[in-house]
């Protein structure tokens, strides 16, 4: 089973998506691509795309750094475990 496939926008579109942000691929084509935007299909040309199959981490990145976290044996904090900013 392939894993699942990610997308980001690399262009200035008049579409429902945030440049940079990465999505979701549903379904991918050699000229569009469906990406998943908030539940819903999106249709995208996919020379707009920039596309990868790594994992990405809880920040929404491409999972280097978890990678790394577990290769180094390390556990990966969820954000409810991170300590809190002091009062100001």
């Amino acid at each position: 089973m392939p894993g699942m496939q990610w997308a980001r926008l690399q262009a200035n579109l008049n579409i429902r998506l945030r440049r940079g942000a990465w999505y979701r691929i549903r379904q991918a084509g050699p000229l569009q691509v469906v990406l998943e935007v908030r539940g819903q299909p999106v249709q995208v040309p996919a020379a707009f795309l920039q596309i990868i199959e790594t994992p990405l981490d809880r920040r929404g990145a491409p999972g280097r750094c978890r990678a790394a976290a577990v290769e180094l044996g390390r556990p990966l904090r969820r954000v409810s475990q991170l300590p809190r900013a002091p009062a100001i």
